[in-house]
């Protein structure tokens, strides 16, 4: 089975590859992560992508993709798992983990909080977290989290069995929030906190649903290296805590609300953000945020001051 990466080839063009020899490791996994080199999909399978038409059909061919076994090539960055056009929308559910429920000392709505969040809060595996400059005081958390990816256009799904259907594939997710903004400087709209530019780091791969066999069964960790420190493990659990599970979330999700192919949904955050901590815990510039999430991979990136992109 082949994990499905966006790359920049050394001409710098943007293309959809896969893997070849592999390197490195999952946590608790003796699988790949990210590839020393990688086989460009052919053009169909390319343009299927990027259109999003027939995406669950190239996503389901990943077990043997069709590529042309003469054009190895490196990467010069791993982009986000996104076409050019990014995603249509991106949606993420606040609360849905009970121990973070219960650290956050609040009772869960008895239906899902879906936050709207800006696309272009997007950035990608090994890219830098920008703290904004409206941000001068530290407040900006971290939030583990898996990402589904729609790979077909449904509305008024059915049941949380059909939703399984409607999704091409799973991506890991860092929701990073800024906390005073999440409540008066924002007029107390999540999404605001959490669509500043670089604020929604997505990869380093798109792992086709086929492929993970107990999405609601998935141990998922989170750790900070902090400059002249080692790494601190702030968040570790299991999407198995979930409250509302992934086929209930685009289920409720697609009510009278059509969800086109690369719609993205982050699925919440386990227990251990550094809001809730005493002290709290908030990212500075130079910290190196490590996701890892089984069978999917490990998201890294690094914090940086408020200069420009």
């Amino acid at each position: 089975m082949s994990r499905l990466f966006k790359i920049l080839t050394e001409s710098g063009k943007a293309s959809w590859a896969v893997g070849t020899r592999p390197v490195g490791q999952f946590i608790n996994k003796s699988a790949a992560t990210i590839p020393s080199s990688f086989y460009l999909l052919n053009e169909e399978d390319q343009n299927a992508l990027e259109s999003g038409n027939d995406f669950m059909d190239v996503m389901s061919r990943l077990d043997s993709p069709k590529v042309d076994d003469r054009q190895q090539v490196s990467a010069k960055a791993i982009v986000p798992p996104l076409p050019r056009f990014g995603t249509p929308c991106l949606y993420a559910a606040g609360l849905n983990y009970k121990k973070h429920a219960e650290e956050a000392k609040l009772t869960p709505a008895e239906n899902p909080t879906i936050i709207i969040q800006a696309a272009s809060c997007v950035t990608g595996h090994n890219s830098p977290i920008r703290i904004p400059k409206v941000c001068p005081k530290p407040e900006v958390d971290y939030e583990a989290e898996l990402a589904i990816v729609i790979g077909r256009s449904c509305v008024d799904v059915k049941t949380p069995e059909d939703a399984l259907g409607c999704i091409a594939g799973f991506t890991i997710a860092n929701d990073i929030s800024a906390r005073r903004w999440q409540g008066k400087k924002g007029g107390g709209q999540w999404g605001r906190s959490k669509s500043f530019d670089t604020f929604t780091p997505l990869g380093p791969c798109l792992v086709p649903s086929f492929a993970v066999s107990q999405p609601q069964n998935l141990d998922i960790e989170l750790s900070v290296k902090r400059l002249n420190e080692g790494a601190l493990v702030m968040q570790r659990s299991n999407t198995k805590d979930m409250i509302h599970s992934i086929g209930e979330l685009v289920t409720y999700i697609s009510q009278d609300t059509t969800l086109k192919p690369w719609t993205v949904i982050l699925t919440g955050t386990p227990e251990g953000v550094g809001y809730v901590r005493n002290p709290p815990f908030f990212l500075q510039p130079g910290d190196e945020v490590s996701i890892s999430i089984e069978d999917l991979g490990t998201l890294v990136n690094t914090v940086v001051g408020n200069c420009p992109l």
